[in-house]
């Protein structure tokens, strides 16, 4: 492995790890911040409910960013943009097309075979 892919390797689980750290993190702001905003809530409801409340909408407005974004944002050009800059990828990418196009064609092969 060389070096600039062992470094490529590093980056990935740095930006992986960053991300789950602060997915896990934001649920312990949010309930800091209800303890901050606890004198507001109606007292009729726990305060152990109104975390659970405002965790689970944090996570559905999240998805629902996330997916937007996927559908109609600019995910798919963050994407795209990766490949031209990386020619490689590029490569990368038309090479497993071909070796799954060759894998198609050897099961349909194989198929055909069985048939008969």
């Amino acid at each position: 492995m060389s070096v600039l892919d062992r470094a490529a390797q590093i980056k990935m689980r740095y930006t992986r790890g960053t991300t789950w750290l602060q997915f896990l993190l934001n649920f312990g702001i949010i309930t800091a911040n209800m303890w901050i905003f606890q004198d507001l809530l109606p007292k009729v409801i726990p305060m152990s409910l109104w975390y659970l409340v405002a965790l689970v909408v944090y996570c559905l407005i999240c998805y629902a960013i996330g997916h937007i974004d996927e559908k109609y944002g600019i995910w798919n050009l963050e994407n795209q943009y990766g490949v031209v800059v990386s020619p490689p990828t590029r490569v990368t990418l038309e090479m497993l097309g071909k070796i799954l196009k060759r894998q198609e064609d050897l099961q349909a092969a194989i198929d055909l075979l069985k048939a008969e």
